[in-house]
């Protein structure tokens, strides 16, 4: 629904002036735009790419950069929109760079390699940073189709090269294994690790698999596997690191480079890696559109840059590209500078929108500019970050015609030349706008059915019963060699469980503090307890069916819905609300509305928000007398 709402907007946003003026110009060449206010330079962004007119790139202040990108995953999709962060590396630093800037930087230049549809943002702090060459992703770029063949070996050495690490079970991007004629892989541009069978040198499927359970969830017909990182390490990559850092009388470099060993922050070097010294901007073809946010700060952001290096000592020539160099990579491409003037020097589509301003938490406030901008034929559209956010402020504002949808934008507008106002959380509530994102790429989840358990530990397999594990142990089974969990039972019984059948066992957790008895292997004695505990289990939910048919029936207090006065309180907390204090704030309010008693826990660690939930309950109770 709200999906539908956005498409709208943009649909009314198209056939304004301004909005055609920039698709027409960018028929010609370049544009400059000046006014685009809050999510607007979003909405500019989102038709343009709808229309086939790009851009390919978007370039923004750090901070702009982030609410540009979470605004266009609004308006285009997720799956349409990837970010590229900056390393933030400096050489002589010993640190790895951190997965998820890994992952993100790799993902938006496999998007950019590759032709893919959308869109990807960059901060300025990433423009002037070097990266891998295009044509070096496109050599290390491999693509597994079912019913070709490829050479497993040789495979597996080109995702060594490409920084993928070798372990026994795949439990994190950039990771790979290999079992017999099995290849399970993890790229950055999968949101789950990818299973290669393989008949003989054929692959004879594709699919891709859950990291915990290790089982199937969906057959694909292909996967494209991009290298693990940046840089790429062949023997030719230490010759030429090893001659740069000789040249530039980085002898420290040099020697290190002569043991032939990576090593953490090695990333800094990418400009001495490669012969041609790549940056983002040269996976762009000439003619493709880049966005520029503020352009007067890329010169200004590469100075920066090589003053830091040149605090460091180090030759400027060799790590960055000059001003000079940027502003030639950037002629090239057909560019929508957002000036931030309007004495802008040439022709300049002025987008004349202006900010709505704050309400502060104050409903009537809020009802009273809505109501005017509604009487002048304004539509009025609202963005809220939650479902439950925009139902509440649906039922604060539902005489005033306005349209509410679900949508976190950074920022707000009125725009008289479409008659559109847009409002966002930021302008109805006391906070400044935070997005919160959780990361995309994280490092393997230890399964804790394995790291919980020690060796002597007792343990509950769903078909086997209560057994000791004695450890992991490495076995080959018909040709075919993998890791088992061994699991001691009565009697000295031992069975081997498959990694891949981990989900089937799990440590036993007993009320007591006393050792059950081994189960007997091979006899009856573990199906008649798992009959004796369901028998059990069906008896108590009786019972609790019982209970509870016996409470609904009798009458209790309904609460009356919501007044004006509790979304003006709600509306007055200085904080940001989670999403699970939104839902069972929800929850909570429509048990107290129904006619019989409430039955709801509301549980939460210290300093989670479980007294501001509580508070918006009494409130409502309070208010009914």
């Amino acid at each position: 629904m709200s999906g539908e709402i956005w498409n709208r907007v943009l649909e009314k946003l198209a056939r304004t002036g301004p909005f055609r003026e920039v698709r027409e110009g960018l028929e010609g060449g370049s544009v400059a735009v000046h006014g685009l206010r809050g999510s607007l330079g979003a909405f500019l962004l989102a038709f343009l790419v709808r229309e086939g007119k790009g851009p390919r790139l978007a370039i923004a202040p750090e901070k702009g950069a982030e609410q540009l990108r979470g605004d266009l995953e609004v308006l285009l999709g997720k799956d349409m929109v990837s970010y590229l962060p900056p390393l933030c590396l400096r050489p002589g630093e010993e640190r790895l760079p951190s997965l998820e800037a890994v992952g993100l930087r790799v993902e938006a230049l496999v998007r950019l390699a590759a032709r893919r549809p959308g869109v990807v943002v960059v901060p300025l702090g990433a423009v002037a940073e070097p990266t891998l060459p295009p044509q070096h992703m496109g050599r290390y770029l491999l693509r597994l189709r079912v019913g070709e063949e490829v050479d497993m070996e040789e495979l597996m050495e080109k995702l060594v090269e490409g920084g993928y690490e070798r372990v026994p079970m795949v439990a994190a991007p950039g990771q790979f294994g290999v079992r017999g004629g099995i290849l399970d892989v993890f790229p950055f541009t999968e949101g789950l690790p990818v299973r290669a069978e393989f008949w003989g040198d054929m692959v004879d499927s594709l699919r891709r698999f859950d990291v915990s359970s290790q089982r199937s969830m969906e057959f694909v017909d292909e996967v494209l596997i991009p290298p693990a990182r940046e840089l790429v390490v062949t023997e030719d990559v230490w010759d030429r690191l090893e001659e740069e850092a000789g040249r530039w009388g980085l002898e420290g470099l040099r020697e290190r480079a002569s043991r032939r060993a990576y090593w953490e922050g090695m990333e800094a070097y990418l400009p001495l890696v490669y012969p041609e010294r790549a940056l983002v901007l040269d996976y762009l073809d000439p003619g493709d559109v880049v966005f520029l946010e503020d352009s007067e700060r890329i010169s200004a952001e590469v100075e920066e840059e090589l003053e830091s290096l040149r605090e460091l000592g180090l030759p400027l020539e060799a790590f960055r590209p000059s001003p000079e160099e940027m502003e030639d990579r950037l002629n090239r491409l057909r560019r929508i500078c957002h000036v931030t003037f309007s004495s802008h020097e040439g022709e300049v589509v002025r987008f004349s929108s202006q900010e709505p301003g704050g309400f502060g938490g104050d409903i009537a406030r809020a009802r009273k500019a809505v109501g005017r901008w509604v009487a002048e034929g304004y539509r009025v559209v609202v963005a809220c970050g939650h479902p439950a956010q925009a139902e509440r402020v649906a039922e604060a504002l539902e005489d005033e015609g306005v349209e509410v949808g679900v949508g976190d934008l950074g920022g707000g507008f009125v725009f008289p030349q479409g008659d559109l106002v847009l409002l966002t959380e930021g302008e109805f509530f006391r906070r400044p706008f935070r997005r919160s994102r959780p990361p995309k790429f994280q490092g393997g989840t230890p399964i804790p059915d394995i790291t919980a358990l020690r060796r002597g530990d007792l343990v509950v397999h769903e078909d086997y019963g209560i057994g000791r594990f004695l450890g992991v142990e490495g076995m080959e089974v018909g040709g075919v060699r993998g890791d088992f969990l061994i699991v001691e039972y009565r009697d000295g019984d031992r069975l081997y469980v498959p990694v891949e059948q981990l989900a089937r066992v799990q440590k036993y957790q007993g009320l007591l503090k006393i050792q059950p008895p081994l189960t007997k292997l091979g006899g009856a004695e573990w199906e008649r307890v798992k009959a004796r505990v369901k028998r059990a289990a069906r008896q108590m939910a009786g019972e609790l069916l019982k209970l509870y048919a016996t409470r609904m029936a009798k009458p209790g207090h309904a609460f009356s819905p919501d007044t004006p006065w509790q979304a003006e309180l709600e509306f007055s907390f200085p904080c940001e609300e989670t999403p699970d204090q939104l839902e069972a704030a929800r929850q909570i309010k429509e048990d107290m509305e129904q006619p019989v008693p409430m039955d709801r826990l509301l549980c939460g660690d210290v300093g989670f928000g479980k007294t501001e939930v509580a508070i918006r309950a009494a409130f409502k109770a309070v208010m009914d007398g």
